[in-house]
């Protein structure tokens, strides 16, 4: 962890090394620094509005371009 990061910056430079680009998500409070974090590394955020379509849609994300959702 980079001295002075925010917990949000270090989720995000952790799904950047794991190759990440895009986050299926439910939003919520508790999620809003992981959010801000994401918009400042150009991360694309999917809004869903279930848990269970959002990893559904990580999963088919995955499958289709080999890449983590």
């Amino acid at each position: 962890m980079t001295v002075g990061a925010t917990g949000g910056q270090t989720v995000v430079r952790a799904l950047r090394r794991l190759g990440a680009d895009i986050i299926f998500s439910v939003s919520g409070n508790q999620i809003l620094p992981i959010y801000d974090a994401a918009t400042d590394a150009g991360l694309r955020i999917i809004h869903m509005r279930h848990e269970s379509a959002a990893a559904y849609a990580a999963a088919a994300y995955a499958e289709r371009t080999g890449r983590p959702g």
